[in-house]
């Protein structure tokens, strides 16, 4: 997929202007550091899952630490939910 062959040495996509297809890039993207974590994987569809769990707690975390300071006390309440696109 994508992040093999951005791994393999091909150029990273580009921010496409549709907005449908922009999820699908910022997913890319943000599994561009996991690249070698899934190109090792026995079985990469068992490993993405793992992938993209770690590159969305980092962006909630990065989230609720910017946020943070804009509240009075400093606490954030951080609900989750699972959405599945088909």
């Amino acid at each position: 997929g994508y992040v093999a062959s951005v791994l393999k040495g091909e150029e990273p996509a580009t921010l496409p202007e549709d907005v449908i297809d922009a999820q699908q890039y910022f997913v890319g993207k943000m599994l561009l550091p996991y690249a070698e974590q899934l190109e090792e994987a026995d079985d990469k569809m068992v490993e993405l899952p793992y992938a993209l769990y770690g590159a969305q707690s980092e962006l909630v975390t990065r989230i609720v630490e910017g946020g943070a300071s804009g509240v009075a006390n400093g606490q954030i309440a951080v609900l989750g939910a699972i959405q599945i696109n088909t």
